[in-house]
């Protein structure tokens, strides 16, 4: 497994230390996973799938729900919606529902990654490259499940796990 350290991140002093590894990230013993949906906020269907699974759908849609509502602004390319899993069966405490950034905003988005993580003293988020299971109508065309990431498997097979330990 590749690991790195980096750091200082913008303000922040800190460092992060990053592990590179395959596996389901929805089994990430980490404090917050990272989904990209698109700009209304929606999961792909396979996304939303895995969550409820083992959240359970009606615990899992009521806590988006109270995030969403809390949301008093549009979100815009690589900003985040905290979503607050705590009170589910997911091991992470948070959802960070990254809103699908292009090439042009991904360092912003890493930044509000980082950024969240801090703010909710999270000290491990699990990443996958973002945008790959965002499989938002009329950005991937076939079949979903034949998209990279189309599946939260085929996702959760590629994440970044990164371990932020501020020092």
């Amino acid at each position: 497994m590749p690991e790195f350290t980096i750091g200082p991140l913008g303000n922040w002093e800190g460092t992060a230390k990053v592990i590179i590894k395959t596996g389901n990230i929805a089994e990430e013993k980490v404090d917050a996973i990272c989904i990209s949906v698109g700009s209304t906020l929606e999961h792909s269907s396979s996304t939303w799938k895995a969550i409820t699974k083992i959240c359970g759908t009606k615990v899992y849609k009521d806590a988006y729900e109270k995030a969403r509502k809390a949301q008093t602004t549009w979100l815009n390319r690589g900003e985040i919606l905290v979503v607050d899993t705590r009170d589910t069966k997911l091991d992470a405490k948070y959802v960070f529902l990254v809103v699908l950034p292009d090439i042009y905003h991904l360092e912003t988005a890493y930044t509000n990654i980082f950024r969240e993580a801090i703010a909710h003293r999270c000290t491990s988020v699990a990443i996958p490259g973002l945008g790959c299971e965002a499989n938002v109508k009329g950005m991937c065309s076939g079949d979903e499940s034949d998209q990279p990431g189309g599946s939260f498997e085929a996702v959760a097979k590629t994440p970044a796990t990164v371990s932020c330990d501020v020092l």
